[in-house]
């Protein structure tokens, strides 16, 4: 069986602060009650990220970067580099968030450049891919789903592909969260997921 990862996403929240004491709670909680064949990601604002990262050394809880951007560097005001993300301690990367596809109009090519600027920097990335709510009515959740992994991937070897873990947002788009989290009161989310893992392992 794969090896499971446990994502959490901050997203626009945690001062530095509260960032560390969140850390510190959850390592404390991981110390007493260890989570088998289980991977634990925290992915903090870039604000709070060399933060975290400092406090989660040595420990099991591993961060991540909620976003890098699509060059190495110049002049893109706001924009935060992979080779940035790594010097301030982050393991892993999200890319392809639905939030970013829907605000930000982020396209495969965008992506793909994340991607391998992300895996030239050594950064473990999660990919994540999901159709929106309307989509999902229209039954385009496996063909979306398998697009964006065909279009944002193309590029990659087998080598590369040992570093990506696809997660899936289920059927709700833009405000959801990586890693079938979506709205367990909605069995729309819960169907969509399982078709969606299905899909991918095909």
């Amino acid at each position: 069986m794969a090896q499971k990862i446990i994502a959490g996403n901050w997203k626009l929240h945690k001062t530095i602060p509260e960032g560390v004491r969140l850390a510190n709670q959850l390592i404390k909680r991981m110390e007493k009650k260890p989570l088998a064949k289980t991977k634990v990601l925290v992915c903090p604002p870039a604000t709070a990220l060399s933060h975290v990262a400092a406090t989660a050394k040595g420990t099991k809880l591993l961060t991540g970067a909620q976003n890098i951007a699509w060059e190495a560097e110049g002049a893109f005001t706001g924009e935060v580099s992979a080779k940035m993300v790594k010097n301030a301690g982050a393991k892993y990367t999200l890319i392809g968030h639905s939030e970013r596809r829907a605000y930000f109009k982020e396209d495969a090519g965008m992506l793909a450049k994340k991607i391998r600027l992300a895996l030239d920097n050594k950064l473990k990335i999660v990919h994540c891919v999901g159709e929106t709510l309307e989509e999902r009515k229209q039954s385009l959740t496996r063909d979306i789903v398998l697009n964006q992994i065909e279009w944002d991937l193309k590029d990659l070897t087998p080598a590369d592909m040992k570093q990506i873990t696809v997660a899936c947002y289920t059927g709700s788009g833009a405000g959801s969260a990586c890693l079938y989290s979506g709205n367990a009161g909605c069995s729309i989310w819960r169907r969509s997921r399982q078709e969606n893992q299905s899909a991918i392992r095909r």
